[in-house]
């Protein structure tokens, strides 16, 4: 799925899920960067924040479910991510 990430940060519901074997974000802004907010296995209260490169993916194999993905771009503009899931 295409999403586009702003400032004002855009919430990818994953709690459909029973569980996610990968979760893929590619950055598809040529310039800015997309920060990635999200909770894994035994991080229960903090979530991991990554910053995607412009062009950049992200990768992940240890994601909790019941907390979502939240993207954040660097202006109101946005930025256009696309979202890969393999779960069931």
């Amino acid at each position: 799925m295409e999403m586009t990430a702003t400032n004002a940060g855009l919430t990818v519901t994953t709690s459909t899920f029973s569980s996610i074997d990968m979760l893929m974000v590619k950055n598809n802004d040529a310039t800015d960067f997309v920060t990635a907010a999200f909770r894994s296995a035994g991080n229960t209260t903090t979530p991991n924040v990554i910053r995607i490169a412009a062009g950049g993916f992200l990768v992940v194999t240890d994601f909790t479910v019941a907390n979502n993905l939240t993207l954040t771009g660097p202006d109101s503009e946005g930025c256009e991510c696309e979202i890969f899931i393999v779960g069931s």
